[in-house]
């Protein structure tokens, strides 16, 4: 069997599968094949590889008709159930000819426009040929023809939206949100909504707030050619026990922001993150930046990250102002430094390590975030925020007999996400793009913090971007890419990756040994063909980075599969992965791993592991690599494994006393302060993959 990827107008199928047939004979088999678009035109198999050389127009052309949705070919009876987007073919194996070598062919399945297609493609698609914001006209909310003009599509019968109405902004309206409207129950955007740019900054915030928020057409804040202007927030209600939100028999859950269409958000172009150039003692109340003139300004919120061994030994400041001292900016703040975030550099021969601390600007002029319950609970004591999901839903429309699908989009250019994520349900994450397909979606120069679960989530979607961004204080894993090809993430920062068996003093009620390690949360988490560059892993209670590394030798796939340059500190891990993989041989590359507790690096895999350019400074064991053989009930062996550590400067602990205490959070598996420090623990294991992690003493 054969589909054709190549028509423009083609529809994809979403599943198919074979069943052998009950009623005839066995060389008979039924194909079933699964849409989310129903067809409009159906083109089936002809015979191929035949000596009766059959013409390439001797095809069974077939429109898609409600009164007859089935027909035959020479490849078998098909039949089209359009309740649930099936096309069901009973496929015969047995010859016409004795000359006939065998049967195949291509199906060919399209939406209209396509020539003489025959049927009425366009029938019951209603507004989709009007454009989203019609002939251009803006609608002010302000003004209340604004709302009359738009009265059929909404119920309530006030001149202006109330608290609590349900407001559908209908396809071929543009309307400015100028003012800032009471919270609504729900917002449907089927047309143009956008936030009023003044040409000086707005004297007040334009605020929109609502329990859910459905787009399907588009929502805009700013243009990439101008950032907003001003001050705009988006907030969302709910709690765990508020209606959720349900279309065509799908539950998105409370307080979600639904992108089934495009969502437009340019807020002013700032630096989220960048390193200090010298240390910031611990009681002292400034910092250097490092390269940061006319970065910082007087009343910004910014975050120092932890050096030392505890993810948690972070500082949240005030600016109180800011001098430029050449290239640099020493930055003043309100408060004193609780912790001292060490700047440094370690050289040996030609060899450096740099060990820089780093610092983030937290709040943005646009602002998406969860709101408290108005008279219940705040978003901390439920720990239920904000859900951005920017996916797609298919729609049956009855009209036009077919499925409507909508496939959100997303480009977010400079805002802050605050208070994301709904804690212990999964999936719900701060923010995440699902099940796009190749996607133009984006992240750039963002800050996710206080998030209550995954700050940024990549699943299913390929060529997905998150670059410049900054997460600070986030449950659970913090950039999570999954089931997703060629997505890239570059320069990013993960400041403070908190586990959820220590979140909230867990630690004391829980057995931290009896959590799995593939549970264990981290900055970055990626599997896949992804591209992963120069970004930093600033504090994590467990791992930084728990991803696999590259195919040493084919660098002809790096263009969309490498991981490279990142740093790994203050966590309990740097660097990390075990298990099964298709890997011939696992490269790391161009990492610095410094202040882990347990591991610089640590790689258990069943194949061959090389790290090249590794800078492992003061962790309690550089680097352990263990390449793993066949188990050893196989009775076999792999002389092919090896390990290789190449142009490496490995640095021990040169200052820090011995008994440096273990920190708090730490499970079991975590070195104790009296174990032995190690620089590079190696060895082929041929035991396979063992349970769990490494125990505690390096020796053993």
């Amino acid at each position: 069997l054969e589909w054709d990827l190549v028509e423009t107008d083609r529809v994809d199928l979403t599943d198919l599968s074979f069943d052998i047939s009950d009623v005839a004979s066995s060389d008979h088999v039924f194909l079933r094949m699964h849409y989310l678009t129903p067809l409009h035109h159906l083109r089936v198999p002809s015979i191929l590889n035949s000596p009766n050389n059959l013409p390439a127009a001797n095809q069974v052309s077939s429109p898609y008709n409600p009164t007859r949705p089935h027909g035959s070919s020479l490849f078998g009876s098909w039949v089209w159930d359009p309740h649930y987007s099936t096309v069901t073919t009973l496929l015969t194996g047995r010859p016409r000819s004795t000359e006939t070598q065998g049967i195949g062919g291509t199906y060919k399945i399209f939406r209209c426009p396509e020539t003489n297609c025959g049927c009425n493609c366009n029938s019951g698609l209603g507004s989709d040929d009007v454009p989203l914001e019609g002939d251009g006209t803006v609608h002010l909310w302000s003004d209340k023809d604004t709302w009359t003009s738009v009265r059929e599509f909404n119920t309530w019968t006030t001149d202006f939206p109330m608290e609590d109405d349900a407001v559908v902004i209908p396809r071929g309206k543009l309307v400015r949100l100028d003012v800032s409207p009471p919270r609504l129950k729900r917002l449907d955007v089927e047309g143009v909504l956008d936030f009023l740019q003044n040409a000086t900054a707005n004297p007040s915030t334009i605020s929109l707030q609502s329990n859910f928020i459905v787009i399907r057409g588009r929502l805009t804040i700013g243009t990439e050619a101008a950032g907003y202007r001003g001050s705009a927030e988006i907030v969302l209600h709910g709690d765990r026990v508020a209606p959720t939100l349900q279309i065509g028999g799908m539950d998105y859950g409370s307080k979600v922001l639904l992108v089934l269409g495009e969502m437009k958000v340019y807020g002013e172009e700032r630096t989220r993150w960048m390193k200090l150039r010298e240390t910031a003692t611990a009681g002292g109340n400034s910092a250097v930046v490092d390269g940061g003139r006319e970065w910082l300004r007087a009343g910004d919120r910014v975050v120092l990250a932890p050096t030392g061994y505890d993810a948690n030994e972070c500082d949240e400041m005030t600016v109180a102002s800011v001098t430029d001292e050449g290239f640099h900016q020493r930055v003043y703040f309100t408060e004193q430094l609780s912790y001292a975030h060490a700047t440094s550099s370690v050289e040996h021969g030609t060899k450096t390590a740099a060990l820089q601390a780093e610092i983030a600007l937290l709040n943005n002029n646009v602002v998406v975030r969860g709101g408290d319950s108005p008279g219940f609970h705040t978003v901390k004591e439920q720990e239920f925020g904000v859900h951005v999901l920017v996916t797609k839903h298919a729609d049956w429309d009855p009209v036009a007999k077919r499925s409507k699908v909508s496939t959100g989009v997303a480009h977010l250019s400079d805002l802050e996400l605050r208070h994301g994520g709904q804690a212990a349900i999964d999936f719900r994450y701060a923010l995440r793009f699902h099940d796009l397909g190749i996607t133009s979606s984006f992240v750039r120069r963002a800050t996710v913090h206080s998030a209550l679960h995954t700050s940024i989530g990549v699943t299913r979607t390929n060529n997905a971007t998150v670059n410049d961004t900054a997460s600070y204080h986030n449950l659970g894993t913090t950039f999570l890419v999954l089931q997703s090809q060629q997505t890239s993430l570059y320069r990013n920062i993960a400041i403070r990756t908190v586990t959820e068996v220590t979140h909230n003093g867990a630690q004391n009620r829980a057995n931290l040994g009896m959590v799995p390690w593939d549970l264990w949360p981290a900055g970055f988490h990626v599997e896949g063909s992804n591209v992963v560059v120069d970004n930093v892993a600033a504090g994590s209670e467990r791992f930084g980075f728990k991803m696999p590394g590259v195919e040493c030798e084919d660098t002809s796939q790096r263009a969309v599969h490498e991981f490279t340059g990142g740093v790994a500190h203050s966590a309990m891990i740097g660097v990390g992965w075990r298990g099964n993989t298709a890997l011939t041989c696992m490269l790391y590359q161009d990492f610095t791993v410094y202040n882990n507790w347990n591991y610089g690096l640590w790689a258990h895999v069943t194949c061959s592991i090389r790290a090249v350019g590794l800078r492992a400074v003061n962790n309690k064991v550089g680097a352990l690599l263990a390449p793993a053989g066949p188990a050893p009930l196989t009775h076999r062996y792999n002389s092919a494994l090896h390990w290789l550590v190449q142009d490496a400067l490995v640095v021990g602990f040169s200052s820090l006393p011995c008994n440096t205490p273990r920190p708090p959070k730490h499970d079991r598996h975590a070195f104790s302060q009296w174990a032995a420090h190690v620089g590079l623990h190696t060895g082929n294991v041929v035991g396979s993959i063992n349970f769990g992690i490494p125990e505690k003493y390096s020796w053993d």
